[in-house]
C-alpha cells in the first residue's frame, strides 16, 4: 500500500515546518528518515497518523486520500510510535500491548504472549510499565503497534534507548516484517544504525527535501554536507556489510 505525498506544507505557530513536500514511499520497505533537529520528520510522520489535518497538499494511503479515512480506518493503516511511552494508568505489560488490537475484529486478534515473545520482551510479562526502563518501555511500545497489525509502522526514534543486543535483534526483526509486507517509517540519528537497516532514505532540512532514494545511493558525502554543514564528518564502508558509515573527523 503506497503513501503518496503530493506538495505537502504545514505552519506551526507561524513556522513553515514542511514545505511543498513531494515523496512516494513504496511499500514492503524499511524508510529511513535523516536530518537536523527541526528538519520535519517527526512532524511528517505525525501529519501521515492525523495529528495535523490543516496541511496544505495532498496524502494518499493505497490511493485514498488520508483526510478521508476514520480514526478506526486510519489506525488499520498507520499508526504511530513515539520514544517515550508514558500513561497516567497503572496498566500492566500485556494490558497496554492488548490496546493495540482495539481496531481488529476479535477473531483476528493474536496472542499477546506471542507478540511480546517476537519482541523479546517475554520476560516483561506481568510487569507494570512504570516498572520498566526506557529501553524496555521502546520494545513493549513497538510489540503494541506490531499488534495493531497497521501496513505502515512510523517508529519516531522508537528505538534509540535500546543496547546493542536489542538494536540488533529489532533490526532484523523489521526486517522479517518488511518481507511480509508490513512498511515502515524510522527516524533515527544515529545515521550508522539507519545505514544497517534502511533500505531507502528520505533526507529533510528545514522542511524540505534535500534527497531521496536508496540507502547506499543517498548516503553520501555530498548529501551529508547539505544535511549538517557545520559537521566534519567522515564516511566510509563497513568493513562486512559494505553499509556506508558515519564518524566525526
Amino acid at each position: 500500500m503506497t503513501i503518496e505525498i503530493e506538495g505537502v506544507s504545514l505552519a506551526l505557530g507561524g513556522r513553515k515546518v514542511l514545505d511543498d513536500l513531494r515523496l512516494v514511499f513504496e511499500p514492503g520497505k524499511i524508510w529511513g528518515l535523516i536530518g537536523p533537529n527541526g528538519a520535519g520528520k517527526s512532524t511528517l510522520l505525525r501529519l501521515l497518523n492525523g495529528r495535523f489535518p490543516e496541511f496544505t497538499g495532498a496524502v494518499r494511503i493505497g490511493g485514498e486520500d488520508l483526510r478521508g479515512f476514520s480514526p478506526i480506518e486510519r489506525a488499520g493503516l498507520i499508526t504511530y510510535v513515539g520514544a517515550d511511552l508514558e500513561t497516567d494508568f497503572p496498566l500492566t505489560v500485556e494490558e497496554y500491548v492488548a490496546l493495540g488490537a482495539f481496531s481488529l475484529p476479535r477473531e483476528k486478534r493474536p496472542e499477546v504472549a506471542s507478540i511480546l515473545e517476537t519482541t523479546g520482551s517475554s520476560a516483561l510479562y506481568g510487569r507494570y510499565l512504570s516498572d520498566l526502563s526506557s529501553g524496555e518501555r521502546q520494545r513493549v511500545h513497538l510489540a503494541r503497534a506490531l499488534l495493531q497489525g497497521s501496513k505502515w509502522i512510523c517508529l519516531d526514534e522508537s528505538l534509540s534507548r535500546l543496547d546493542l543486543h536489542h538494536q540488533a535483534r529489532m533490526g532484523t526483526l523489521l526486517r522479517e516484517f518488511a518481507a511480509k509486507g508490513i512498511s515502515f517509517l524510522f527516524v533515527s540519528h544515529d545515521l550508522n544504525f539507519t545505514t544497517d537497516w534502511a533500505d531507502a532514505c528520505v533526507l529533510l532540512r528545514g522542511g524540505r527535501l534535500v534527497a531521496n532514494g536508496l540507502t547506499a545511493s543517498v548516503v553520501n558525502a555530498e548529501n551529508l554536507r547539505a544535511l549538517y554543514p557545520d559537521a566534519d564528518l567522515v564516511l566510509t564502508p563497513h568493513p562486512v556489510s559494505g553499509a556506508m558509515k558515519v564518524y566525526f573527523r
